[in-house]
């Protein structure tokens, strides 16, 4: 997801990354046509974690934490609607 639009960036290998910057379920349908059947991964900032939870869009997750303090940004649980 971005804020811009953006043309398809292609990687050696084969992978080309899709830029959408028309709001999250507009990318999780896109990225569920293009996995098929398989599991669809969303990684992100804090912000963007936040959106598909309130959104009730996440089915489960998981964080990978580092000791590491990098000054300033998005705490992940800060702004969760409990309710979705």
């Amino acid at each position: 997801m971005t804020h811009e639009k953006r043309d398809p960036w292609q990687r050696l290998g084969g992978t080309t990354f899709y830029f959408v910057n028309d709001g999250i379920e507009t990318a999780l349908h896109h990225a569920r046509d293009a996995a098929a059947d398989r599991d669809v991964r969303i990684a992100g900032g804090g912000a963007t974690i936040l959106e598909y939870v309130n959104a009730g869009l996440i089915d489960e997750f998981s964080i990978a934490l580092s000791p590491m303090l990098f000054g300033s940004g998005i705490r992940l649980f800060e702004g969760l609607n409990a309710g979705s």
